[in-house]
């Protein structure tokens, strides 16, 4: 005699996922506010080059800004970042930090070597832009700021707050 013996098996899977550049971060501790759909902060891309941009918070016209990359000129001559056309816009708000040495610069954002917008910038007077991406590979922002040349943590800061890229 043979006996035959039917076995049901249920398992559960429970997936979690925590957003790009929150890893280690318990929820409700993220200092990034919430991406609009379709939005990447332009923090949570990889910077292409050697130079040392820092991350943080930055204070621009006494408003303090979260998610910010802080440009110490002269230690940082642009930035760059490959985008391979997947963006049609960025919206940031730029200006110089209000402990900035500086009163005054020029910024220029390119794409693909080509100025997409150039525009001066001002202590206590930061600007909003949007600016068109659509077909950039490789996004450039480059301060143009005058100080003397030696890299100084306390001298010009010029601020990228809130940076998103949008499809």
């Amino acid at each position: 005699m043979t006996a035959t013996e039917t076995v049901r098996a249920t398992a559960t899977v429970t997936i979690t996922s925590s957003p790009v550049g929150t890893a280690g971060v318990e929820p409700g501790d993220e200092k990034t506010r919430p991406r609009p759909s379709g939005g990447v902060a332009l923090t949570d891309l990889t910077r292409l080059g050697p130079d040392p941009a820092r991350l943080g918070p930055a204070t621009m016209a006494t408003k303090q800004y979260e998610d910010a990359i802080l440009i110490d000129h002269p230690c940082v001559s642009s930035l760059d970042y490959s985008l391979n056309e997947r963006y049609k816009t960025l919206t940031l708000t730029i200006g110089l930090d209000d402990a900035s040495t500086a009163p005054s610069a020029k910024v220029t954002i390119y794409g693909d070597g080509g100025s997409r917008k150039s525009f001066a910038v001002e202590i206590n007077r930061p600007r909003q832009l949007t600016v068109d991406v659509s077909g950039v590979v490789r996004l450039g922002i480059q301060p143009e700021l005058s100080a003397d040349g030696f890299c100084d943590d306390e001298g010009v800061h010029l601020v990228v707050a809130d940076a998103v890229l949008h499809t």
